[in-house]
């Protein structure tokens, strides 16, 4: 996977990373499935303000549970945890989030999530907690 934040309010220029890794289907009976995701990955953090960039790798783990609560929405749960290789126990990051997505039609539905983000060693400056609210319309073509 590639991921790229440019957060300019988190005090992150550009926060790069390049992983891979492998994942396994614990449960999957039509209206539960469990997923678990593992693997290494290298990251890039540049920042707005004066502190120094960071390279390290890290080791990235991931959780994923969808339960089907009917023919029209679901109700998902995520979380993961990255940790730095060069300094384990000290530098980590941890999210969670809990969502429902709901099918408006064939080809719109809404997402609603609640986000919540920690960050043992933030940039300078920056609390170690955040949280997001997220409502999401999407449309398929």
């Amino acid at each position: 996977s590639l991921g790229w934040l440019r957060n300019e309010f988190k005090n992150y220029d550009n926060k790069l990373s390049l992983a891979i890794g492998l994942g396994k289907i614990l449960l999957d009976d039509g209206k539960q499935k469990l997923t678990v995701k593992l693997g290494p990955a290298y990251n890039i953090e540049q920042y707005t303000n004066h502190q120094e960039d960071e390279n390290f790798g890290s080791i990235n783990e991931y959780i994923e549970y969808t339960n089907k609560l009917n023919a029209f929405s679901n109700m998902y749960i995520k979380a993961g945890a990255m940790e730095n290789f060069d300094d384990l126990g000290t530098d980590y990051e941890a999210t969670a989030l809990l969502g429902l997505d709901f099918t408006l039609s064939e080809a719109m539905h809404i997402n609603i999530e609640e986000e919540f983000n920690y960050d043992n060693l933030p940039p300078a400056g920056f609390k170690k907690t955040d949280t997001k609210s997220i409502v999401r319309l999407g449309y398929k073509f």
